[in-house]
């Protein structure tokens, strides 16, 4: 009897496309950090300066075009990223997640970024974001 072959649990495709989006979100970090970025929803809700740590998805990241659009991402710290996962409706109102409707939809092509994500700083292109 011929031994069965494992089913991987995620496609290479898929693999390479998560490898892809960690680098490249490791590479946001580390140059907003260098920059001294520091968390706005730890500086507008505990009133505390603390710097960056991950990336926060201000629509979801469910599909591949989500997770790779900079125009929904915003930099948080951990304690942040919690506080809006807790608090949806007060981040809601303060702008760290999109409206009502809007959760795991992708931008449409020319739709502009979300107000305090990466793509809406000036000049992020030119900081190699």
């Amino acid at each position: 009897m011929k031994p069965r072959k494992r089913i991987a649990s995620i496609s290479e495709e898929k693999r390479a496309s998560v490898a892809a989006y960690n680098r490249e979100a490791r590479r946001v970090v580390v140059l907003a950090r260098e920059h001294g970025l520091i968390c706005p929803v730890s500086l507008k809700v505990f009133r505390v300066e603390v710097h960056v740590e991950e990336i926060h998805h201000l629509r979801g990241k469910g599909c591949e075009a989500l997770r790779h659009d900079k125009r929904g991402w915003m930099l948080i710290n951990r304690l942040g990223h919690f506080w809006a996962g807790n608090n949806r409706k007060k981040a809601r109102e303060l702008g760290f997640l999109c409206p009502l409707g809007k959760w795991g939809t992708p931008f449409k092509p020319g739709e502009p970024p979300m107000p305090g994500s990466v793509a809406s700083w000036k000049n992020w292109e030119r900081a190699e974001f």
